[in-house]
């Protein structure tokens, strides 16, 4: 059944994603999904082998890849996990799987003639008895593919590499960027959470310097993150005098950095205690 093929194709897609780069990565990912979420989809509500032709599943196929990609990658963009490489590709795996389970279960409650199922026809292609006009639109068609295969190749071995950043952010009390705490008492805690994310394409070592007026009070490394991982830990910061305007700083270095790399500020007003 070519479901379960499906299936096994979309699992496949994730030691594809993890362990290759570069051209094959494109290919690979490029062809699965701009057809195979569309598909399972397809099938999934249209189960029946009555319900569109072999002709609309293809051409729908692709249709519908292309509407669900983006549709995904707005939800992700929601979420923590971001729009990233890898929670694109296990989102996308995972729909897969989901949309082609339901289609299995929606086939099988139908009796084995309404059933649709994939069949393949080969026959060698009888180059003398064609007219001209056959002969050479075969020549253009398979011209055109062996252009379209050279395009891909060429644009994927010589596109340039994304650009290299690490995202450092800080959270307020509700886990989103904002509601930060510039109100203090002295002696009473001041928590914020800190985050890193490596998009430097490599395994990249960092640590975290925290300085309250001026003064160093906390260090937290290392923090070792693969390329596209996150981490985040909650801070807390012990006021030790009143004034308004304290200083706060995050200051964010890569292995055998010198200067700092990113640097978050959060101004405090502290007051004294009742």
């Amino acid at each position: 059944m070519e479901l379960a093929l499906l299936v096994v194709l979309a699992l496949c897609m994730l030691p594809v994603v993890a362990f290759t780069a570069g051209v094959a990565r494109i290919v690979l990912g490029f062809a699965f999904l701009v057809f195979c979420p569309g598909y399972a989809l397809l099938a999934a509500l249209f189960p029946a082998k009555d319900s569109l032709r072999a002709s609309e599943r293809v051409t729908l196929s692709f249709v519908l890849s292309l509407a669900v990609i983006p549709l995904i990658c707005f939800a992700l963009n929601y979420i923590p996990w971001g729009i990233r490489i890898y929670p694109v590709v296990v989102s996308v795996v995972m729909f897969t799987v989901a949309t082609s389970a339901i289609a299995i279960f929606r086939r099988r409650k139908l009796s084995v003639e309404q059933r649709f199922q994939l069949r393949m026809h080969l026959r060698m292609p009888r180059w003398r008895g064609g007219t001209k006009l056959d002969k050479a639109l075969s020549c253009i068609l398979l011209l055109s593919i062996m252009v379209a295969i050279a395009t891909l190749v060429y644009v994927a071995a010589s596109a340039r590499p994304t650009e290299k950043f690490t995202e450092f952010y800080m959270l307020g009390s509700a886990g989103e960027a904002a509601d930060y705490p510039y109100d203090a008492v002295v002696g009473q805690p001041v928590e914020v959470t800190v985050g890193v994310t490596n998009q430097e394409h490599e395994y990249t070592t960092y640590r975290i310097e925290v300085s309250l007026g001026g003064v160093n009070v906390q260090e937290i490394s290392p923090i070792g993150l693969p390329d596209g991982a996150n981490w985040e830990q909650k801070v807390t910061l012990y006021p030790e005098k009143a004034g308004t305007g304290q200083k706060a700083e995050f200051l964010l270095y890569k292995e055998g950095g010198i200067d700092p790399y990113r640097v978050l500020t959060l101004w405090l007003d502290v007051r004294e205690g009742a």
